[in-house]
């Protein structure tokens, strides 16, 4: 038998037809154009062809780890926010826990939320206390806004707790805030926190802020906890 000639089947765009000297005609099956995912192919006699699916599970691994690459960066990218993220030391969750002084009418705001660390530690404190603070987490990026959407679905104290996506310095807080007392908690880059000190006395109401890591420029902290890293606490008296 001299080798086949093969030719594809006008109008069977997944069928190849095969024809040997005798003129006989065999269809096989084919997945379309599997030459676009690198596979091979091996036909026997009526019998079906195989694709091999090794290479494209390696371009769907490849795929899959580009795609967390590219939100990892976009973690840290200034298009996602100007603020980059980073996470609150764990150990010193207990510390700005306690220093948060949770009660009742109270409204704690995090500005810079990132993954939510501070705000969701703090409402399970609230709940164990059987406390009605608010927490609300703000944040531009809408990445980790969505991650801690997600979070708030499964957490038990999610009636007290809301995420915003929005530029912080854009919020109405006077809304947000009602006739409770406020509490701002920032761990954002230091060239932000006097702004952040300026807007909050805009407000012109009582109101406490708690800085992470870095002090406030141009303001004069009211106390000063020791952790692995410090925190700094601020008042803002009504003019």
């Amino acid at each position: 038998m001299a080798p086949a000639q093969i030719w594809r089947d006008v109008g069977m765009a997944d069928k190849l037809v095969s024809k040997t000297n005798e003129g006989n005609l065999v269809r096989v099956r084919l997945p379309l154009a599997p030459h676009i995912f690198g596979g091979s192919k091996t036909c026997g006699h009526n019998s079906p062809c195989e694709f091999d699916s090794h290479l494209r599970h390696k371009m769907i691994n490849l795929l899959v780890i580009a795609t967390i690459i590219i939100i990892i960066l976009y973690f840290f990218s200034s298009h996602a926010s100007p603020i980059p993220y980073f996470p609150t030391n764990k150990e010193d969750l207990p510390m700005i826990v306690t220093a948060l002084r949770l009660a009742n009418n109270q409204v704690v705001i995090d500005l810079g939320a990132g993954d939510g660390a501070v705000v969701f530690a703090a409402a399970s404190e609230a709940q164990n206390n059987r406390l009605t603070t608010q927490f609300v987490a703000v944040d531009i990026n809408i990445v980790l806004v969505a991650f801690m959407l997600l979070r708030r679905h499964f957490h038990p104290n999610k009636a007290h707790i809301t995420i915003l996506h929005g530029d912080m310095f854009l919020l109405h807080y006077k809304k947000i805030i009602g006739p409770k007392k406020a509490l701002f908690y920032i761990y954002i880059a230091p060239w932000f926190t006097k702004q952040v000190h300026d807007m909050v006395k805009e407000l012109n109401m009582p109101s406490k802020i708690l800085s992470y890591f870095y002090e406030i420029e141009g303001g004069t902290y009211v106390k000063k906890t020791n952790g692995v890293h410090n925190l700094f606490e601020y008042t803002v008296t009504k003019r």
